[in-house]
């Protein structure tokens, strides 16, 4: 066979066989993801089937406690009456059996629903519910529900797109193979039979486009980082995002885009290699995607003037405050774009930023809106003449104003803490 032909087969055996691996990979550890999700959302449904059976035995408990109590006054009081006759008529006899059982009768369910009652405080409590902080379990179960459906159809979309992706590919294959199975009779037509199979194996490769882009990706972030193309470290982040395409529920393509974010935010090639499992995680905690969690992680992290290698902690911060509070990834990235200068300038670290944003999002103010209350709200207990003397005069001396009276170099009252 002719070397050059030979050479084009083997590109087109590469360029097909690379991202059907990946793709199959992908749809493997996203089916796993929507499994984990579903068994998750069932758990927390039974959890909330549970405080509220819980809460309605109660009060039927509580309902039948009150007809025990007036079934027995009115068995007493019969009883008091039935004492005084002589001769007691059967009607009256008859009535007062009755009164005693149906006493025996409340009696009896009373003790069993108490019963179940605390078999079901016993099984909450095995799961983690206290039972004296039902409405805060029950406030929780509800955004973990509502975060869990949001999860799951985004990993419903992302399987469908992972099934369409291999659709596709699958298709390229079997073009390819059926190109390959004539290739005998291609190289018996000499020059004319040479173009045929050229432009069949020109359409293969065109087809492939997963492989070009991911090229095209990867060519951005050498760009970016001022690497040579046959280097350590680009073939070191190339390697990455193949793996991380194929070891998660995210793409090639999506790892190199988040790789990229880190390039121009600064990042070394080393740091974008540490940095990126934490984006990961970030991202798929947060349903969005890497490349723009990759843009929110990076820019929190230079406005509070941290070094890359805390992107770990970043990420860890972002998703704890997310997951405990009304706001979103999204949400916190806006926030902490108007806060953050303000709140590292002063010495406010950024956990407690984030506890502060994440606090605001509870009372429905995210977003810009919350960036901005928070810098106003620093920015005003940082102004020595007169948060500081209002607080001095009331004899309240706060953490958060300590840490802005050294920021200042305002000297600190002796007061009460708070």
């Amino acid at each position: 066979m002719n070397p050059l032909k030979l050479q084009i087969l083997l590109e087109g055996v590469n360029k097909i066989t690379a991202p059907l691996k990946a793709a199959s990979g992908q749809s493997r550890i996203t089916a796993q993801d929507l499994l984990a999700t579903k068994k998750r959302i069932k758990e927390l449904e039974t959890q909330s089937g549970q405080i509220n059976g819980y809460r309605t035995l109660g009060r039927q408990i509580g309902a039948t406690r009150a007809q025990l109590s007036q079934a027995q006054r009115d068995a007493q009081q019969m009883a008091q009456q039935f004492a005084k006759v002589e001769q007691p008529t059967k009607a009256m006899t008859r009535a007062m059996e009755q009164a005693k059982q149906k006493v025996r009768d409340l009696s009896q369910q009373e003790r069993e629903m108490v019963a179940r009652h605390g078999s079901m405080k016993r099984a909450m409590k095995e799961t983690g519910i206290n039972t004296k902080q039902l409405g805060q379990h029950q406030r929780q179960l509800k955004t973990d529900l509502a975060a869990g459906n949001t999860q799951l159809d985004q990993q419903r979309a992302k399987l469908g797109q992972v099934a369409a992706q291999q659709k596709r590919l699958s298709e390229i294959k079997a073009s390819y193979d059926k190109t390959m199975s004539i290739r005998g009779a291609i190289a018996g037509y000499g020059a004319a039979g040479m173009a045929t199979g050229a432009a069949g194996l020109y359409k293969i490769n065109s087809m492939a486009s997963v492989s070009l882009d991911f090229d095209a990706q990867m060519s951005k972030v050498q760009a970016l980082t001022r690497l040579q193309k046959g280097s350590d470290e680009l073939a070191m982040l190339r390697r990455q995002a193949r793996d991380l395409g194929a070891s998660t529920s995210f793409t090639a393509m999506d790892a190199a885009g988040g790789q990229g974010f880190l390039a121009m935010a600064g990042f070394t090639p080393k740091a974008i290699k540490d940095a990126m499992p934490g984006i990961l995680d970030m991202a798929k905690a947060g349903g969005m995607e890497i490349a723009r969690s990759a843009d929110i992680a990076s820019n929190i992290l230079s406005g509070f003037q941290l070094p890359a290698s805390e992107m770990g902690r970043v990420g860890d911060t972002l998703v704890a405050a997310f997951t405990r509070s009304n706001t979103s990834l999204e949400m916190l990235g806006e926030t902490m774009k108007y806060a953050a200068p303000v709140a590292s300038g002063l010495g406010i670290d950024l956990e407690t930023a984030a506890a502060m944003a994440g606090k605001l999002g509870d009372a429905g103010i995210q977003g810009s809106m919350a960036g901005t209350g928070i810098a106003g709200i620093l920015t005003r207990l940082a102004k020595p003449k007169e948060a500081t003397k209002a607080l001095d005069k009331l004899g309240i001396k706060t953490k958060a104003m300590s840490q802005l009276r050294v920021a200042w170099g305002a000297p600190a009252p002796h007061a009460n803490m708070l």
